[in-house]
């Protein structure tokens, strides 16, 4: 989990969420909570917890980045 979601990674909600649906759709994770990711929403400035199903990365325009990150074992 942690490997697909760092810390200061930028997300956005999934749009089935009632979250999303009210329109605080974006944050950065900020922790980890049991099977949970804790996101600090950019409208609210809630944090949130969110399972890893229901968050998406995205880069810093906004648009949907499809690239995991992914720590490479040559270093």
């Amino acid at each position: 989990m942690e490997a697909e979601f760092p810390l200061g990674c930028r997300v956005q909600a999934h749009p089935a969420t009632d979250i999303w649906m009210e329109g605080d759709r974006y944050g950065e994770v900020v922790g980890y909570k049991g099977k949970f990711i804790q996101v600090k929403m950019d409208r609210s400035d809630r944090i949130l917890n969110f399972h890893l199903t229901y968050l998406l990365h995205i880069s810093k325009e906004g648009e949907h980045d499809c690239k995991r990150t992914h720590r490479s074992t040559s270093d």
